[in-house]
């Protein structure tokens, strides 16, 4: 006996440049998203680089890992091309990018659930630097050693209240009451004994250092020195 042929359709998938398609996309169009998108993606562009990071997808607990994806304005093959990232924290490092070219970001968090995702997340578009400078540098400097440095005051504020509730937390004295460092450092050391709980102590601090270093834009945004913002006490 003879058997039957049969023919099977197989749908594709063409991405342009102009078209994102990703792993929540992809036979899947007709689901609702699990998780709630990451948010605040900023960008700090280096040259030929970029560092992005961002704000946890909701709930924490139930993602596996983040996908970041660089897609240039103008793609050239070989020369100008999308790039991804993927990172189990809140910050993705690309290197090797176009200089002088045009990137948007996307983040997305994809779930422990093989059917799990959220939606994309975009960034603003940003220009990669050529060369660095003399004040970029500098900048760079000042940035990380301020998002160090508030990062340490939400862990010793954290210290201090959970060894002795009643002291006065020595960012207070420092900077004084309903500063914007001491109300940022408060509200991210309750934010911290929260995350602690739900996604371990590791993940909590890596989320500080992500929010201090936007803080640290934020404040220098509005004219704050972010060099001479001095370390806590040891």
């Amino acid at each position: 006996m003879r058997g039957t042929f049969r023919r099977f359709l197989v749908p594709l998938v063409f991405v342009s440049a102009l078209t994102i398609v990703t792993t929540s996309q992809v036979g899947a169009s007709s689901l609702t998203p699990d998780l709630k998108k990451p948010t605040a993606v900023l960008i700090a562009v280096g040259v030929g680089t970029a560092t992005v990071t961002w704000k946890a997808s909701l709930p924490a607990a139930k993602v596996s890992h983040y996908s970041v994806t660089a897609l240039p304005s103008k793609i050239v093959l070989g020369k100008t091309e999308p790039k991804n990232c993927v990172s189990r924290s809140l910050i993705c490092k690309f290197s090797g990018l176009t200089k002088g070219a045009n990137y948007t970001f996307y983040v997305e968090a994809i779930g422990l659930k093989t059917k799990d995702f959220s939606g994309l997340a975009k960034s603003a578009t940003v220009v990669i630097k050529g060369a660095a400078t003399t004040t970029t540098t500098a900048s760079n400097a000042n940035a990380r050693a301020c998002a160090l440095n508030l990062s340490n005051w939400v862990i010793a504020t954290y210290n201090v209240i959970q060894s002795n509730p009643s002291s006065i937390p020595q960012v207070i004295t420092t900077f004084g009451v309903s500063s914007p460092i001491e109300q940022w450092v408060m509200s991210e050391e309750s934010g911290f004994v929260s995350k602690m709980f739900t996604v371990g102590q590791t993940a909590a601090e890596s989320q500080v250092q992500n929010d201090a270093l936007q803080e640290c834009s934020s404040l220098a945004a509005h004219g704050t020195n972010i060099g001479t913002i001095p370390a806590p006490p040891a």
